[in-house]
């Protein structure tokens, strides 16, 4: 059907019809126990009070690229080496897609291939478009793809760089957005713009 190594990767996720921001909507504390250096004047309430005065809230066209985003790091993240039962998938996949995507990476596990992307790349996805409606969601990702496919005897199978024009939807439940679909509209051979 489809040769190129991005399309195998997602080959059972392309229906007809993405550590980047992984642990949005997560608080981290700001310090750690037993940490040294000067001492701040600042109460905690006030530390507080003057972060939330200046930490603007994510729109929901933010959230769902964020979300996009997490499932592109977590689907590599599964797939290297590959791990069906990841623990994030469920995080940032829903449904058929779910199903789908779990297939696929049984079946890089059973082929002996791992996915690599570039080091300190984590791939190159420009999501545009973004509409929510309600709980559902979709967005046009041009994406560069430029990992590997590697066997297991650590040879790179495929290197090959291309330009992939996808079209995605998401769903929300419990706060959280979730890829649901993601078809491929165009792929161009090198690096290049998604009008070609």
């Amino acid at each position: 059907m489809l040769g190129n190594k991005r399309t195998a990767r997602l080959a059972a996720m392309l229906v007809a019809g993405a550590l980047v921001l992984s642990a949005c909507g997560r608080s981290e504390p700001t310090g750690a126990a037993g940490a040294t250096g000067p001492a701040s004047s600042a109460s905690p309430a006030t530390t507080r009070a003057s972060a939330v005065a200046t930490t603007k809230p994510m729109t929901e066209e933010e959230k769902v690229v964020a979300a996009y985003r997490s499932f592109w790091v977590t689907w590599d993240r599964a797939n290297d080496p590959p791990d069906p039962e990841f623990a994030d998938l469920e995080r940032f996949v829903t449904g058929a897609a779910l199903e789908k995507a779990r297939a696929s990476i049984t079946k890089n596990k059973a082929d002996g291939v791992r996915f690599r992307e570039p080091q300190g790349q984590g791939g190159r996805h420009e999501p545009s478009r973004v509409v929510v409606d309600g709980p559902s969601a979709s967005l046009l990702d041009c994406s560069i793809d430029d990992g590997q496919v590697i066997a297991a005897d650590g040879q790179v199978r495929d290197s090959t760089v291309q330009t992939n024009l996808f079209e995605v939807t998401l769903q929300q439940a419990d706060d959280q957005w979730r890829v649901a679909n993601v078809k491929q509209l165009k792929q161009w051979p090198g690096e290049t713009t998604c009008d070609g």
